[in-house]
């Protein structure tokens, strides 16, 4: 009897033991899937729209970063340096003069 209650406790023990296992690697699992998820990225269905993944998150700020004749924030902040230097060096040149001239 004395045995059959320390197999029993046995069993019980490790069926714990392996739920206790398979919940913490279900939990950890679930933060590697989302981190995956956000990684790659997802389509769209109803009602989600779709999200880019990392990659092509940065390939979009790397645009923005390199010169491409016009639309980059690189290209934007060019042309507000050069008229700001353009201004520092002949404030005159950029005096409005007639009815709105203050």
């Amino acid at each position: 009897m004395r045995d059959l209650a320390l197999t029993i406790s046995a069993i019980l023990a490790a069926a714990t033991a392996i739920g206790l296992a398979v919940r913490w690697a279900r939990k950890r699992l679930k933060g590697f899937e989302t981190f995956l998820e956000d990684w790659n990225g997802q389509g769209g269905r109803p009602g989600v729209p779709a999200r880019l993944g990392v990659l092509a998150r940065l390939e979009r700020l790397d645009a923005q970063v390199h010169p491409n004749h016009g639309s980059s924030l690189r290209d934007v902040a060019d042309r507000i340096e050069h008229q700001l230097t353009d201004h520092i060096n002949d404030p005159a040149a950029h005096q409005q003069s007639g009815p709105g001239a203050t």
